[in-house]
């Protein structure tokens, strides 16, 4: 599993409904090699309200090669196996869904690797430094800070770009070689 394309997606939970109506849920399954097995979106499903069809919305044909099973360590969880060629709609009641450690689990796992995600990001953002050469001097030495052998551009006092020799003395310093002495910025990103 890598970040982000399965950590942060969840399956939307139902509220407990006790004294309403069940809701009534569709499920569309894709079989692989005719065989489809997996573990129904909600909890606390009554077998008797499984309905697995060919259509959406209780169309086409009705499907009866399943088989339903509850896992002893997860009894309010339901476990599928079709055995169909094509896709298959799965209908059933359900008062709604139970938030297990689970969930929490992998709530937590999702926001520590967007924390992570976050801090890259505001690596890349903060990694630039304009340096100010005041003094006019052919060759400048740029003390950056940035951990990281930046790209650079320099301007004149004027704002035109000048081209110069660059040459990288550690991750963090570098000096500017020019023609001529002058004053001006140095943009490094």
């Amino acid at each position: 599993m890598s970040y982000p394309d399965e950590i942060d997606r969840f399956i939307p939970k139902l509220n407990r409904r006790r004294d309403y109506p069940p809701y009534i849920v569709q499920e569309v399954i894709e079989p692989i090699n005719g065989i489809a097995e997996v573990y129904l979106a909600h909890d606390d499903i009554p077998p008797e309200s499984i309905e697995v069809w060919t259509g959406p919305d209780r169309t086409g044909e009705k499907v009866v090669t399943y088989t339903i099973s509850t896992p002893p360590e997860t009894p309010w969880q339901t476990f599928l196996r079709v055995i169909h060629p094509t896709t298959v709609y799965v209908i059933y009641e359900t008062p709604g869904d139970r938030v297990e450690a689970e969930d929490i689990n992998r709530l937590q796992d999702s926001i520590v690797a967007t924390q992570k995600e976050l801090e890259k990001t505001k690596l890349i953002q903060v990694s630039t430094y304009t340096h100010n050469q005041i003094v006019p001097l052919s060759v400048w030495t740029i003390t950056h800070n940035l951990k990281k052998y930046p790209c650079v551009t320099v301007v004149d006092s004027s704002g035109s770009v000048v081209v110069g020799d660059v040459k990288y003395l550690s991750e963090n310093e570098l000096q500017v070689s020019f023609s001529g002495a002058f004053a001006g910025k140095a943009y490094l990103n």
